[in-house]
């Protein structure tokens, strides 16, 4: 398996090695993962077969996906997107924001009030996903000390989001969702990318 995520079920849901198609693991009724039972899923739609996207489980328990630095095998900051409905078990294709004609290998994170937060790999440009009605929102990204690039998103116990710059390094920036803004977090001491 390629990319993981731990689903709000239990189950363990993987890429299989970059492909279109997707598997689950099933524990055994007595929580084993190692004696457990894996079905494959649904694939995703034709011509989205990702590598290095934005990923992450949201509350309600579906999987969203966004970009990729690669699409079927070939270098490419693609913009497309999938939805996934383990009820139903179906994807569904996710637009991306407005005039984002890439998002690549981006970063993300999931937002107190349920939001997906992704930023654009090569510049600074961030939008928030609306679980319910999937619609995106641009937000503003104020004081950001470099783009996005090759970052890592981590929300903290406060509702601010943890980085450490990449060009930047060894800075570190938190986000404010509520005012839309960067400020520094300090140095790092040592550059961590």
């Amino acid at each position: 398996a390629f990319l993981s995520f731990l689903l709000t079920d239990g189950t363990v849901m993987c890429q299989a090695n970059s492909s279109a198609n997707w598997w689950k693991l099933t524990p055994d009724i007595n929580g084993s993962y190692l004696n457990g039972t894996w079905t494959q899923l649904a694939s995703l739609q034709p011509g989205y077969v990702p590598d290095d996207f934005a990923s992450a489980v949201l509350a309600d328990g579906r999987v969203v996906i966004s970009g990729g630095e690669y699409n079927n095998g070939a270098f490419t900051l693609t913009n497309l997107g999938a939805i996934y409905n383990p009820i139903a078990n179906t994807w569904t294709p996710l637009n991306p924001p407005l005039g984002w004609d890439f998002i690549g290998d981006s970063q993300s994170v999931v937002l107190p009030d349920g939001r997906w937060l992704v930023g654009r790999k090569l510049d600074m440009q961030m939008a928030a996903l609306d679980p319910v009605t999937l619609t995106w929102s641009a937000l503003g990204s104020a004081g950001k000390s470099d783009f996005n690039s090759e970052e890592g998103w981590t929300l903290l116990p406060d509702g601010t989001v943890l980085t450490y710059d990449v060009l930047n390094a060894p800075n570190s920036e938190r986000y404010f969702p509520s005012t839309q803004t960067w400020m520094t977090a300090g140095s790092t001491i040592v550059d961590l990318h």
